[in-house]
């Protein structure tokens, strides 16, 4: 407790900090927009190039943040320059395009990680499996540890009990059924109060049926990590 709290007294010193940065601006939403047209193309561009693109390799991600973020520092200091001819006549605003420099971010970062791509050894298929969007079936394989159960079912209130035999979680047949849930399969347990937005829950995976309906086995450990209450109504739903 003690380091996060000094951490998040750092952080928002920081953010107090930060917002100096930004105190010329004309209004908020100018502000806002060049925030965002500096500080997220990098990161965008790494995330749906790595996701989409199996050449895109490790080192292009690296030089996608130093290349791109230079470029962009070039660009913002010479915007007549680099950001003009993709300004599309738009007009400048205390010395800067403040949204329009977001398309020029975009391309540069993505011109960088594409041309490092091509002359860096790009990842094998296997070392590839499960981390693009063409493998993402692979990738559910990979978190359950087996085959993926997508049998429609529907989410059961159920009370639950303690039974620390080893089991993580234990339901009744018929509550199983009505999930659509098998053993070992993944499944979300969460307090039914709504208005807690799921801040009591926790996930886990289901061990071997027993008979008893409306009710579901869990051990102290998961009772002690989702926060419940014995006295609360969980609700169970199976995940894959």
């Amino acid at each position: 407790m003690k380091v996060a709290r000094w951490s998040s007294i750092v952080i928002t010193a920081i953010g107090v900090v930060g917002v100096l940065a930004f105190k010329n601006f004309a209004t908020l939403y100018e502000a806002h927009g060049f925030f965002h047209s500096t500080l997220t193309p990098p990161l965008i561009v790494a995330i749906f190039l790595g996701i989409f693109w199996k050449r895109f390799t490790t080192s292009a991600v690296l030089w996608t943040f130093l290349g791109g973020s230079t470029l962009m520092i070039v660009g913002a200091t010479w915007p007549e320059i680099f950001i003009r001819p993709f300004a599309q006549g738009s007009a400048m605003s205390g010395g800067k395009y403040i949204y329009i420099s977001a398309l020029y971010n975009i391309l540069v970062c993505v011109g960088v990680g594409v041309i490092v791509s091509f002359f860096t050894k790009q990842k094998t298929e296997e070392e590839l499996d499960g981390l693009t969007i063409w493998s993402v079936d692979r990738a559910r394989w990979k978190f359950k540890g087996g085959k993926p159960n997508d049998r429609p079912g529907e989410k059961v209130k159920l009370r639950y009990k303690i039974d620390d035999s080893g089991e993580l979680a234990r339901f009744a047949v018929v509550d199983m059924d009505r999930m659509g849930m098998d053993q070992d399969d993944l499944v979300y347990l969460c307090d039914s109060r709504a208005w807690l937005g799921g801040l009591k829950s926790v996930h886990t995976r289901a061990g071997k049926p027993h008979q008893e309906p409306g009710v579901v086995y869990i051990t102290s450990a998961l009772e002690e990590t989702a926060l419940f209450n014995i006295k609360s109504i969980v609700v169970a739903e199976k995940e894959m």
